[in-house]
């Protein structure tokens, strides 16, 4: 079972940082990387714009929506369940970061 994710960063280029989630299980693998995972990111209430975030975890802060904003990633601590099964999963694993956008 997924016991913790931890996340890491490094600069992408033209205002984007990719993020990479390693897996932390108590049996083996030990440790997966990276780690397949739902990745959002959240916008302050009643903004219009803000920075994206695929689901490779690349995020790409864009001009108009400058700040500090909460990336959140989300794994379904059975490695068995595929993430398109994310929210069936009767337990999973959330970790969280930050993102600054000039």
């Amino acid at each position: 079972m997924l016991q913790s994710i931890s996340l890491t960063a490094s600069p992408a280029g033209n205002n984007a940082i990719q993020y990479t989630a390693t897996g932390y299980y108590n049996q083996a693998p030990k440790t997966m990387t990276p780690l397949p995972a739902f990745w959002g990111i959240y916008w302050p209430l009643g903004a219009q714009s803000g920075p994206t975030i695929t689901q490779d975890g690349l995020a790409q802060c864009i001009a108009e929506a400058p700040g500090t904003y909460q990336i959140e990633v989300l794994a379904p601590a059975d490695p068995s369940i595929p993430i398109s099964q994310l929210l069936t999963a009767k337990k999973f694993v959330v970790a969280y970061t930050q993102i600054t956008c000039p």
